[in-house]
């Protein structure tokens, strides 16, 4: 199936970003409408997938490892809420923690108390499902060039592209210029790691960060960016086979999902009473669907320069 789709085209090229991102919607959207983990998981590793295989070593990509990073808290600190702070349920008690006394109308809330298995497993489903959202967002990020997004918007939207543009390449700029500033503290002797070293960083990081991005903007209105004779300068991404199958298997996905859902045929994570879901063959399916992008596109080009305006 891969030959055919990638038949009569190239197998090193730029996927057009419209098909990325319609992908990463419909994927996120399966997970964020589920309640079955192992869905979530599945979406999270097809998300994966794509960034190990499709991921594009070009700057504005650099804020893909920060973006992993961050599911990854997200995913611990919504079980630590949960184990914490989140009403109590359940019968299956893991451990008590020290319990400190709330006020009477603090109804629902506690700090501390027993920890349940199913507080527990509550946390993680709902840290996951953010997590799985996260990570769909990454994939997109780092395998569609902004800049050849902003070319395939009509021409209507050339205002609302460029601010769109200059506000994506601020992030990762930002972990650039947080890395390089880092590196300066260190072979200065400074520290690097904690809340004071953070502070001290912070103010030279987002300065140079705003800096390259108002120069990007600059550099977009000069080519001609935002003007309506900006199509006769640039050639659009074509729109071939690999962008069919991408562009339709986040929302088939989705749509799999719900199915599932509507037929009654999803299983999800029960908490009272505690029940471990199975994987329907239409969950298996919007698995499946969301993990092709990853085997049924062409290469990424390889580089470690930016993306062209």
């Amino acid at each position: 199936m891969t030959k055919l789709l990638l038949h009569h085209d190239r197998l090193v090229r730029w996927l057009h970003p419209v098909a990325w991102w319609t992908w990463a919607v419909g994927a996120a959207s399966a997970a964020s409408i589920t309640g079955n983990p192992l869905v979530m998981l599945g979406i999270s590793t097809a998300a994966l997938l794509v960034i190990m295989k499709r991921g594009a070593s070009a700057p504005w990509a650099a804020s893909v490892v920060p973006l992993v990073q961050l599911a990854g808290i997200v995913v611990f600190a919504r079980i630590l809420m949960q184990a914490l702070i989140g009403a109590p349920m359940g019968t299956h008690i893991l451990l008590h923690l020290p319990q400190a006394p709330l006020p009477g109308w603090l109804t629902g809330v506690r700090l501390g108390g027993p920890l349940t298995l199913e507080s527990l497993l509550l946390g993680s489903l709902e840290g996951l499902r953010f997590a799985a959202v996260l990570l769909c967002i990454a994939a997109a990020s780092t395998v569609a060039a902004p800049s050849r997004l902003f070319r395939s918007l009509p021409s209507r939207a050339d205002d609302v592209g460029t601010l769109l543009i200059v506000a994506g390449t601020l992030v990762p700029h930002l972990v650039q210029d947080f890395r390089r500033v880092s590196a300066a503290r260190r072979l200065r002797g400074r520290h690097t790691r904690g809340v004071r070293a953070a502070a001290a960083s912070l103010t030279p990081v987002v300065d140079a960060a705003l800096e390259r991005s108002m120069q990007l903007a600059a550099s977009m209105f000069s080519r001609g960016y935002g003007l309506d004779v900006r199509a006769t300068h640039h050639r659009p991404d074509p729109w071939r086979a690999a962008e069919t199958a991408v562009a339709a298997s986040g929302p088939v996905s989705a749509a799999l999902v719900l199915a599932g859902i509507a037929l009654g045929n999803a299983s999800t994570l029960s908490i009272a009473p505690l029940q471990w879901p199975t994987l329907p063959l239409s969950s298996a399916l919007a698995i499946l669907a969301a993990c092709l992008p990853a085997f049924l596109t062409p290469e990424t080009p390889t580089t470690d320069r930016p993306e062209p305006v």
